[in-house]
């Protein structure tokens, strides 16, 4: 169920003031977000540039990643780890200041999970076909190569001691260690961005559905009648985020907070593709951020303190 009213009076007592509109002056198709201990960073797959917030996401600063087309970022153990393309990873212990990292598989990651074994990235061959190889680390610099058992890996994600990754037709497989993996069935294909959080693992799907389930294996669907291809989803504070794009760009995001069937439409500042969302903390209160970009293109960033209202 998809509505576009603002929720009941028990979500509406969520709301904080809105916050000053952002600013972000560094150039990049913004691919992936992440955040730890008072910095936001986003990486793109534009070339190597980044950009990092040292200011609960109002300033954007820009970094140089080693790494060209990145497409996913995160935050684990003691660092950023971002995957791309061309078998090169990048890490940072701060988000400003990277070093590369060499991924041992000619494979175009686009996603990266981190959880008890450590980090697990996966994606496609570099022509976009699938591909049973994916890569795992204990410490986010130096890779493994492990072997599927069929291929197309879209998404990844790590929450109630499972890692759960996606293929492009629409099967989940599950995975306690990273390394042996048991399958079922996802119900929808195209799924670009799964996380975990408030006892659900949710899934967007860039054909209109949501997928959501509580161990991995069996699985629900929604479908949202919306033109919006749905790319990217985060949660944090008992909140969902999905965002996305289409074409021509898009001022839509979504919200919920069971991450099931009930989902509520929310604003954005401005058309454009948003596929980089990040939550954390700022000064003890909850932030979300989500970068954009338009045309040749032009960057965008949003901030929110409570992931329906956006600056």
């Amino acid at each position: 169920m998809l509505t576009s009213t603002a929720g009941t009076s028990a979500q509406l007592s969520r709301w904080w003031t809105r916050l000053p509109s952002p600013s972000l002056s560094v150039t990049n198709t913004w691919y992936g977000g992440a955040f730890n201990n008072g910095t936001f960073v986003i990486v793109g797959g534009g070339g190597t540039a980044g950009a990092y917030s040292t200011t609960g996401g109002l300033t954007w600063t820009g970094s140089t990643l080693p790494i060209a087309s990145a497409q996913d970022v995160i935050y684990g153990a003691d660092k950023f780890v971002a995957v791309g393309g061309a078998s090169t990873g990048a890490y940072s212990t701060d988000g400003i200041t990277w070093s590369s990292s060499v991924l041992p598989a000619a494979v175009a990651f686009n996603s990266v999970a981190y959880g008890a074994s450590g980090y697990v990235a996966v994606g496609t061959n570099l022509l976009g076909n699938p591909t049973t190889t994916y890569v795992t680390s204990g410490d986010g610099i130096s890779w493994t190569t492990r072997t599927f058992t069929n291929g197309a890996y879209s998404a990844i994600t790590y929450g109630n001691g499972k890692y759960v990754a996606w293929t492009n037709a629409g099967t989940a497989y599950v995975s306690t260690d990273g390394i042996t993996w048991t399958s079922s069935s996802g119900l929808t294909n195209n799924v670009y961005s799964v996380t975990y959080g408030n006892g659900y693992y949710v899934a967007a799907s860039q054909l209109g559905t949501i997928t959501w389930s509580t161990d991995g294996a069996t699985w629900s669907t929604t479908s949202l009648y919306n033109t919006a291809f749905w790319d990217r989803v985060v949660f944090g504070n008992g909140r969902f985020i999905i965002t996305g794009y289409e074409s021509g760009g898009t001022t839509q995001a979504l919200w919920s907070d069971t991450g099931t069937s009930q989902w509520y439409y929310s604003t954005m500042p401005t058309s454009a593709t948003w596929i980089a969302p990040a939550y954390g903390t700022v000064a003890s209160q909850p932030r979300w951020i989500c970068a954009g970009y338009t045309g040749t293109p032009t960057s965008t960033i949003a901030i929110s303190a409570d992931g329906q209202t956006w600056s």
